[in-house]
């Protein structure tokens, strides 16, 4: 998933690891391409939502949800592969471990305030993220912590027929995204990308934004 030739002009590429707890759920992404991680955590509603948000080329789930509505709602309406993974892979201590030895920190608080879900995501996927590209272990930054709440939230289907990043037919030529790149580095189109994709609510954070 590493491979730019694989990669649209501009497109992240992103790897997802979903940690779930009873009302919430905390989503890791990884773009190894450009190495940026980031987690977020989000009321368990939201999820498919924020799958649609990120549009990742893989996503990581514990086994025991292979057979859950949310796992028939990704694979069937997001039309997205899932790599389902043991459930001890997402266990808090053992996340909190590897996030440890990972960056070679001795407190998580190094990183920021991680909810338990937001150790198993983070945990989970530089797990996954180890052991397949050990030949091509990329030096990933600490995890960027998103607040949920800075951002407008946008349903999976509003999204698909507002064609922000993509048109009907999954195609990036024609979407909101392709008509005002006018970009001139892969690193600022994937920028722009992202600003498309998560709106904020802030208007002084939106007007920095505009400043850029």
């Amino acid at each position: 998933i590493i491979e730019e030739s694989l990669l649209e002009s501009g497109t992240p590429n992103y790897l997802v690891s979903i940690a779930i707890e009873s009302k919430s759920a905390s989503i890791a992404s990884v773009d190894l391409s450009t190495s940026e991680i980031s987690v977020i955590t989000i009321p368990f509603a939201e999820i498919i939502n924020e799958i649609s948000r990120l549009s990742p080329k893989e996503i990581l789930l514990a086994e025991k949800y292979r057979t859950s509505e949310l796992a028939s709602a990704i694979g069937l309406h997001l039309n997205k592969r899932i790599s389902f993974q043991v459930d001890s892979v997402y266990a808090v201590a053992k996340c909190e471990k590897i996030i440890l030895e990972f960056y070679k920190i001795g407190d998580l608080s190094a990183i920021g305030n991680l909810s338990s879900s937001g150790v198993s995501a983070v945990g989970s996927i530089l797990e996954y993220v180890s052991l397949t590209q050990k030949a091509n272990m990329p030096m990933l930054p600490k995890p960027k912590i998103l607040n949920y709440h800075k951002f407008m939230s946008i349903d999976a289907s509003t999204r698909r027929n507002l064609e922000i990043t993509n048109v009907q037919n999954g195609g990036v030529k024609g979407s909101l995204f392709s008509c005002i790149d006018e970009t001139v580095t892969k690193v600022g189109s994937r920028l722009l990308y992202q600003y498309v994709l998560a709106p904020l609510l802030d208007i002084v954070a939106i007007n920095k934004r505009l400043e850029i």
